[in-house]
C-alpha cells in the first residue's frame, strides 16, 4: 500500500464507535489531551513515520523539546491509527526498538505487510501498518518479551523462541514455534 493511500485512509475517519479520538480539519489530534499528544510527538520525533523536511523537522524538534505538540498530519495519522488498535506512545517506542535490527528486512518485503517505506533523501522514516502489529500487543501482554513477540508476528518466531504455548486474554492459545 503506498504511503499516501495509507495516510489518506486514516485521515478520512470521522467517527469511532470505540471512543477513540476523532481527527478533524481543525484538530488533527481529534481532541486528544495535550499531555498524550506530547508523548506521541516525542515518540514520533525519534521514529518519524515520514520526514517532513529539514526545516519543519528542526522547528518540530524544538517545539517538542520545549513541551509543545506539533501537527504534522502524517505523524498524527500514524498515532491515531496505532491508538485505534491499542498502542500508546510507550508501546510504539518499545515496538520500534524491538524491530530496529529488522527494519531493512521489513522494508524489503514484497507482500505489503508491516511497514511502508517512507524514506526520502536518505532520512530513515518508516510507517507502521497498525493493523499488522495488533497481535504484538497481545503477545507482550501474554508474557512474551517485546523482541520475541516481534519475531512471532513477523515470521512465526521460527528463529529464536523455544517451543511452547502462550495464552491470549481471550483464551486463544498460540503455538510459539
Amino acid at each position: 500500500m503506498p504511503a499516501d493511500e495509507y495516510f489518506e485512509h486514516h485521515r478520512e475517519h470521522e467517527t469511532d464507535a470505540s471512543g477513540h479520538w476523532v481527527p478533524t480539519a481543525d484538530d488533527p489530534w481529534g481532541g486528544m489531551p495535550e499531555p498524550r499528544r506530547l508523548e506521541w510527538c516525542r515518540a514520533l520525533l525519534d521514529f518519524p513515520p515520514t520526514f517532513p523536511g529539514p526545516t519543519i523537522m528542526t522547528f518540530a524538534a524544538a517545539r517538542i523539546r520545549s513541551g509543545g505538540s506539533v501537527h504534522i498530519i502524517d505523524w498524527t495519522a500514524q498515532a491515531m491509527a496505532l491508538e485505534a488498535v491499542g498502542f500508546g506512545p510507550a508501546e510504539f517506542m518499545l515496538l520500534r526498538l524491538a524491530i530496529a535490527k529488522r527494519v531493512d528486512e521489513l522494508r524489503a518485503r514484497d507482500d505489503g505487510r508491516f511497514v511502508i517505506d517512507t524514506m526520502v533523501v536518505g532520512y530513515p522514516s518508516l510507517t507502521l501498518i497498525a493493523a499488522d502489529w495488533a497481535d504484538w500487543l497481545e503477545f507482550v501482554a501474554a508474557g512474551l518479551t517485546p523482541l520475541r513477540a516481534a519475531d512471532l508476528v513477523i515470521d512465526g518466531d521460527r528463529r529464536s523462541w523455544p517451543g511452547g504455548f502462550i495464552r491470549g486474554r481471550d483464551g486463544t492459545d498460540w503455538l510459539t514455534a
